[in-house]
């Protein structure tokens, strides 16, 4: 899958729990600050998205069995896949973490 636009990242952390701030910086509805602009959905921040991400996946599923990850040879890319008890859901990206915001995208709206 290509890279997700602005609005959707932007949507996404929304739904995540994540509040934009008057400044652009980004915190927690706790107040936690996490990101001083919109958290970007690369390899170098993929531990925002298991931090604040995958536990609601746990939480709206009941039982979180696996998140994997698989290089794709032929095609190239990752293809993540995320098992829960009620359904599992497959993303492919051109890097895990990337992979891994599709997954949880499509986890999130089933």
């Amino acid at each position: 899958m290509d890279k997700p636009t602005q609005e959707q990242v932007k949507e996404f952390w929304e739904l995540c729990g994540l509040k934009e701030q008057p400044t652009g910086s980004w915190y927690t509805d706790d107040g936690e600050f996490v990101y001083t602009e919109l958290p970007p959905i690369d390899l170098e921040h993929i531990g925002l998205l298991f931090q604040y991400a995958v536990p609601l996946v746990h939480q709206e599923n009941d039982w979180l069995y696996g998140i994997t990850f698989t290089y794709n040879q032929p095609n190239g890319g990752v293809i993540c896949s995320i098992a829960t008890e009620k359904m599992l859901s497959q993303a492919q990206g051109e890097d895990p973490a990337l992979a891994l915001f599709w997954a949880l995208k499509e986890a999130r709206s089933e």
